[in-house]
């Protein structure tokens, strides 16, 4: 399995425990109003902003290709799980612009 595979795998099941474990842990009924919203939501958030982040930028490292790997349109049928290698023109996509 790829390492962008196993990171997407491993931000998605951590953004889906900690959702989890949000909603375990929901005290908003015991709270005075002021601090209704725990770290722990905020840390999902984060989470899910950087998981975000992740999908929509992750390219391919060719200069001349730089074809988007996982979000590639609107549809979700063209979103797709990365790979070793770029779809497009097979770079592998560890490497950095160490294109000949």
């Amino acid at each position: 399995m790829s390492y962008h595979k196993k990171k997407l795998l491993i931000l998605l099941t951590v953004a889906i425990s900690v959702g989890i474990v949000n909603r375990f842990f929901d005290d908003s009924n015991f709270s005075d109003g002021l601090s209704s919203v725990s770290w722990i939501y905020w840390f999902g958030m984060a989470i899910v902003v950087y998981l975000a982040y992740y999908v929509l930028t992750l390219n391919c490292p060719n200069p001349e290709c730089k074809k988007p790997q996982i979000y590639r349109s609107v549809s979700p049928k063209d979103w797709h799980w990365p790979d070793d290698s770029c779809y497009a023109c097979g770079t592998k996509l560890t490497e950095k612009n160490n294109i000949n």
